[in-house]
């Protein structure tokens, strides 16, 4: 199945719309986690600034979520967001310097747990936002769409895409559905403020913490 791209601001904004999201609601989030990420020295600890990244976009996420109903889950030890009456959950996870860019596969940064191949299943139903979630023995309890929020910083820019996940094979993203582009030449700018939130990258990748389920 060919992956569908959500690059031009009117469809993007669309899609976006069709989830009960906004292009500014997830930019707030991002551009807040690249701000943490930018207060990091090299006398923090190894792969301190993309953990910031990932604890403070969804930290920042789930603040700006919460006002419309969306609430925080951390089933299976995985920090997310979720919309039960949408069926959809959104999970932060920084990636590599290929988002933003359609030639190119975009790759997370570390890989993940049992729980984020567990979590894919659920995409591959065809099911869409807005109706009955799909009911299937082998996925997670709330068989809920996952959407991640994936996010780049680099020295000179921050890129960030909503991507939906068909499968996750070794810990890592390797095939999308949607790739819907929060960030490069067809997104609104960032401002001045977010342009220059770019801090020092160790190539470390973030260290995740695990959390207690509600």
């Amino acid at each position: 199945m060919p992956t569908q791209h959500y690059q031009k601001p009117i469809e993007r904004d669309q899609q976006l719309k069709s989830m009960g999201l906004s292009h500014a609601v997830l930019a707030e989030a991002f551009e807040y986690g690249a701000r943490e990420h930018a207060t990091c020295t090299d006398n923090d600890p190894p792969g301190a600034a993309n953990t910031m990244v990932y604890f403070r976009t969804t930290r920042r996420l789930r603040e700006l979520l919460g006002v419309y109903g969306w609430e925080k889950c951390n089933q299976d030890n995985q920090a997310s967001v979720v919309n039960r009456d949408l069926g959809l959950r959104i999970v932060v996870t920084t990636f590599d310097d290929a988002l933003g860019n359609p030639d190119k596969q975009p790759k997370n940064r570390n890989e993940k747990r049992s729980a984020a191949e567990k979590r894919v299943r659920c995409n591959k139903t065809g099911w869409l936002p807005g109706l009955p979630a799909p009911q299937l023995e082998d996925v997670s309890k709330d068989s809920l769409q996952t959407w991640i929020l994936a996010v780049h910083v680099g020295e000179e820019d921050v890129k960030a895409e909503l991507l939906l996940p068909l499968n996750c094979l070794g810990g890592i993203y390797c095939e999308f559905d949607s790739r819907i582009y929060l960030t490069g030449p067809s997104s609104e700018p960032f401002g001045e403020e977010a342009e220059s939130a770019s801090g020092p990258d160790d190539g470390f990748p973030e260290i995740e913490i695990d959390v207690s389920p509600l």
